[in-house]
C-alpha cells in the first residue's frame, strides 16, 4: 500500500513543520499502530489551497485522501492537520491532531471506515481529537 501524502503548504516556520512530521510519524502508544505517511516538502506548494493540490490525484485515484500542512496547522497548539478526501466527497475536509492521525489513516487507506465517519466525529472547533 502506497504511504498517504502529507504536503507542506507553509515554508514560514521549518522548526514546527519538522516537530510535526515528527508527532505525525509517531506509533500509537497502547498497540503501536503508525500511520503510512509521504511528507512532501516542496517549495512550489507554498500558499497551494487543499483544491489546488487535489489535481495531483484523478477521481479515480488509489489514495483515499490525503493530509495538508498550512498556515493553520503551524500556528496551533495542537498542530491540526488538514485531511482531504478524495474518495466520498472530493475535496471534503476536517482536522485531525497529530496523535490521530495514525487511526485516519490507517482506517480510511483500508477503508475500514469512511471519511464521514471522521468528519462527523470532530469537536466543536472542526478538529477530531479521537473517538472517546
Amino acid at each position: 500500500m502506497k504511504p498517504t501524502k502529507v504536503f507542506r503548504t507553509d515554508f514560514s516556520q521549518d522548526d514546527l513543520w519538522n516537530r510535526i512530521v515528527t508527532l505525525a510519524q509517531q506509533a500509537e502508544p497502547e498497540f503501536g499502530f503508525s500511520a503510512n505517511l509521504s511528507f512532501i516538502d516542496n517549495i512550489n506548494n507554498d500558499e497551494r489551497t487543499p483544491e489546488d493540490l487535489c489535481t495531483y490525484f484523478g477521481k479515480d485515484s488509489e489514495y483515499s485522501c490525503f493530509f495538508v500542512v498550512d498556515k493553520l496547522t503551524l500556528n496551533h497548539r495542537e498542530f491540526p492537520l488538514l485531511c482531504v478526501d478524495l474518495w466520498e466527497k472530493w475535496g471534503n475536509q476536517f482536522r485531525v491532531i497529530p496523535g490521530e492521525l495514525w487511526g485516519v489513516e490507517n482506517n480510511l487507506s483500508i477503508a475500514n471506515m469512511d471519511f464521514q465517519e471522521f468528519a462527523t466525529a470532530v469537536d466543536e472547533d472542526g478538529i477530531f481529537r479521537g473517538f472517546y
